[in-house]
Order: structure tokens, then C-alpha cells, then sequence
């Protein structure tokens, strides 16, 4: 039951002693790389070889089961596990595929953009849920992978793999289109600093006054008449498992402790970037990031939407770290009260996911614990 609490705690130990969060052990380039990547292949393992975890895995099973005798709504996942039916192969090829799709490009990313406090990012990545949360709705994780993949060769130009990875999040999630087109309109819209604050001023006072069932209500609307079958359940249900499922499973306490800290951070990190090319990709996953929290701020209560703005909340796993970064460059002593700030900020941080992680166990919200392998239970 305690697996995912273990890994937690285990990569925020190896970042508070290798990255400076707190305190720093020197220890030489090699040998932090080959401990991220121990990290790696251990998440990973667990993922790829997990057994009946999460509702979305008997949903898919239940595909592969009934794969040559009934019809289903095209995917690309849908496709693969037809695929795999009429070859005879195991349905366990899906799962290990959605892990490779959603964790390695996360793993790479990191260690490309976060690589000073790589393992801080790994720990948020763990400690915000998403990791476990990655179980539940694998499909839509797997695009999410992609989908930053494809942003981050975007900006580096390298075209060739990027219109693959732009296609392929699409195929599996054709919900993928709607990010990618609002993507490109935050990363499009620019405004100075005064303006950016101005703006998160106006949203962090919008978010204290603005009650819950206002936003519930007007969510209840418009998502009333646009979502249908299987997802109208997940706009409009206001039951007691609804609720749990919204505040464990669907990130709405995070963003509740964290909303207020960064819109007061982004807009001077987002300006830091202006006129580096070398950093477009950060200031990009930046913008994403605050316009997360500005959409947070109006606290909709339906687990669809919840569900559509993990595409923009995940980038904290990227953004976070930068702030590390920031005050870093922006400090001339080593014994800055604002470098305390953030690495005190910083330990909050780890405090707030174990928490998390805590509470998460005790909900059970999509059914991950206890952590089942496919070695202590075949699958027929």
C-alpha cells in the first residue's frame, strides 16, 4: 500500500541531498545520471507490469476481450489492441506500451530541461499523483506524453519528429487537438510584466470571492450540453463519490495550495525568459502553467473538466523547478533571503506531496492500492 509513498519519498530524498534544495552532498555528473536513471527504469518497471489497476484497465481489457466480436469507437489504442487479438498476443502489451508513451518522453524532458533539479521534477511528477494517476486514465497520459514531446521538437525546429509526435497524440486522444490549439494561443499572447500581474491579481481576488457552487452551477451548464455518452456523467454528478473522486483523484488540492504562490511567481519568471532563445521552451511550458491557475481560479467542479486540464497542470512538473533556477540567477550571496525563501518554498513543496500522497491512499480514488504485478497475478 505504501509502494508509491516509498517511491515519493526515495526521489525527494535524492533531490534534498544531490540538487541544493535544502543541502548538497557533491557527487560527481555520472553518478547522479545513473541514479535518475535507476530512478527511471524503477517507475517505469512498476508501471509497465502493474495488473488490474485503475477503471480504464478493465475497460480496455474488456476491448481486448470482445475485440473480434463487437465493434468499438476508432483510436489508435483501440486499433493496437485488436491488433494484439487477432496476433494472440497479451493485452499486457497495451499497459506496457502506454507507460513507455507517457513516461519516457516525461523522463527525457525533465532530464533535458530540468536536468539541475531533475530529481525535484521526478518528485513532483510522483508526488502530485500523476504518476499513479497515469494508471487510471492511460490513454489520455499516453497523448500527454506526446504531446509536450511534440512542443518541445516544435521549438527546437527539428520537424521531422515533431509532425510525428504532433499526429500520434491525436490518433490516441483526439481530445489532443483542443491543447495543442490553445498551446499555441498562450505561447502566441504576450504581455509585460505589470500586465501579468495585474492580471494574476485580478484572478487570485476572483478566486477568493467567487463560492464553489457558483462555478459548479455554470459548469453544470455548459458542459451539460456539450458532453455526451459516457463523459455527461462525469459533468454533471454531484454525488459523495463524485466529490472524492474530484478532490483525491482530480488534482483539486494541489492547485488549491499552490494557486495563490504562483501567480504571484509566474509572471517575473515568464518575463525572465524574453529575448533568450536558448529558453523559449521554458517560458512556453511557463505560460501554459499560469494559464493553468488563471482557469483554476474559477474552481469548476466537474471531473471532466478536471480531467482536460491535466493537459495544462502536468507542466508544473517542469515549471516548479524553474523557479529554483530563477532565484538562482537573480542572487548574487549564496546566503540570499530570497534563495532561503524558495528552497524553504521548496521543502514545502515535498511536505504538501507526501500529504498528498497520504490522503490519496486513504481515498483510493482510482482504485491503485494495493499495487498488484502481473507476476503475482496472471492474466488469462
Amino acid at each position: 500500500m505504501y509502494l508509491y509513498l516509498i517511491f515519493n519519498v526515495g526521489v525527494f530524498i535524492s533531490s534534498l541531498m544531490t540538487e541544493g534544495v535544502f543541502i548538497k552532498i557533491k557527487i560527481s555528473k555520472r553518478f547522479t545520471d545513473i541514479f535518475y536513471y535507476m530512478w527511471c527504469c524503477v517507475l517505469l518497471f512498476f508501471s509497465a507490469f502493474r495488473y488490474g489497476i485503475g477503471t480504464d484497465y478493465y475497460t480496455y481489457l474488456n476491448i481486448y476481450d470482445n475485440a473480434l466480436t463487437e465493434e468499438f469507437d476508432f483510436n489508435l489504442f483501440v486499433y493496437i489492441i485488436k491488433f494484439l487479438r487477432q496476433m494472440n498476443l497479451p493485452f499486457q502489451i497495451i499497459i506496457i506500451v502506454a507507460s513507455c508513451l507517457f513516461l519516457i518522453p516525461m523522463m527525457y524532458l525533465i532530464y533535458k530541461i530540468n536536468y539541475q533539479y531533475k530529481f525535484f521534477s521526478l518528485g513532483i511528477l510522483i508526488g502530485f499523483s500523476y504518476y499513479v494517476y497515469s494508471y487510471n486514465i492511460f490513454r489520455q497520459y499516453s497523448a500527454i506524453g506526446l504531446l509536450l514531446l511534440f512542443f518541445y521538437f516544435y521549438y527546437q525546429t527539428n520537424k521531422k519528429i515533431w509532425l510525428v509526435t504532433m499526429i500520434l497524440p491525436i490518433l490516441i486522444h483526439p481530445s489532443s487537438v483542443v491543447p495543442i490549439v490553445l498551446y499555441w494561443i498562450v505561447n502566441k499572447t504576450k504581455f509585460g510584466y505589470k500586465k501579468l500581474r495585474n492580471i494574476s491579481l485580478l484572478f487570485i481576488v476572483l478566486f477568493m470571492v467567487i463560492p464553489q457552487s457558483v462555478a459548479t452551477q455554470i459548469v453544470k451548464c455548459v458542459m451539460g450540453t456539450f458532453a455526451t455518452g459516457i463523459y455527461s456523467a462525469y459533468a454533471t454528478t454531484q454525488d459523495a463519490s463524485f466529490l472524492v473522486r474530484i478532490y483525491y483523484q482530480s488534482m483539486e488540492f494541489i492547485p488549491k495550495v499552490l494557486i495563490i504562490p504562483c501567480l504571484l511567481m509566474l509572471p517575473k519568471l515568464i518575463c525572465s525568459y524574453e529575448n533568450d532563445e536558448e529558453k523559449i521552451f521554458n517560458q512556453v511550458l511557463a505560460k501554459i502553467y499560469f494559464f493553468y491557475f488563471l482557469l483554476m481560479a474559477f474552481k469548476f467542479g466537474s471531473e471532466i473538466v478536471s480531467r482536460f486540464m491535466t493537459y495544462f497542470a502536468i507542466v508544473g512538473i517542469f515549471v516548479i523547478p524553474q523557479a529554483f533556477n530563477y532565484v538562482d540567477l537573480n542572487s548574487r550571496s549564496s546566503i540570499s533571503l530570497k534563495r532561503w525563501i524558495v528552497r524553504l518554498c521548496g521543502v514545502g513543496i515535498i511536505l504538501v506531496s507526501v500529504y498528498y500522497q497520504i490522503i490519496w491512499m486513504n481515498s483510493n480514488a482510482c482504485a491503485a492500492y494495493p499495487y498488484v504485478s502481473i507476476f503475482s497475478r496472471s492474466i488469462d
